[in-house]
């Protein structure tokens, strides 16, 4: 009875794994290639989530950060602030023209949640809170 089990679970598994391939092919996708419109309408239709794509954004950032060292903060909390849009999204609620897109702040300017460090390590923990 085992020796059925095993390919149907095989199968299963790879049948997922597929899915998360594709989804994720289609995010590097729109990452690489597609513009504010496609990608909203790509979360509107419900084909990737906010948290997906956000997700993708800090792999590629882990992926490429190390060599290129261009952030220096990620938003504190940002990962539960996709779960809220995306469940406002299947809520219907309507949203901000940039919602679910990633933005880079350069740290010369002042943000609410991330240090205004100006490139200078002695401002690395400048946070203005403004």
């Amino acid at each position: 009875m085992f020796q059925t089990k095993t390919p149907i679970r095989f199968f299963l598994s790879a049948v997922i794994l597929n899915g998360f391939e594709r989804q994720n092919m289609q995010i590097e996708q729109l990452i690489n290639n597609g513009n504010v419109v496609e990608i909203q309408q790509t979360i509107r239709n419900g084909e990737i989530g906010v948290e997906d794509l956000i997700q993708a954004y800090l792999g590629r950032i882990e992926q490429f950060d190390d060599r290129i060292n261009a952030v220096i903060a990620i938003t504190p909390g940002v990962l539960d602030e996709s779960r809220v849009k995306d469940a406002q999204i299947q809520s219907g609620e309507e949203l901000p023209f940039l919602f679910g897109l990633p933005v880079l702040v350069k740290d010369n300017i002042e943000t609410k949640d991330l240090p205004t460090t100006a490139g200078s390590l002695a401002l690395a923990q400048n946070y203005t809170y403004r």
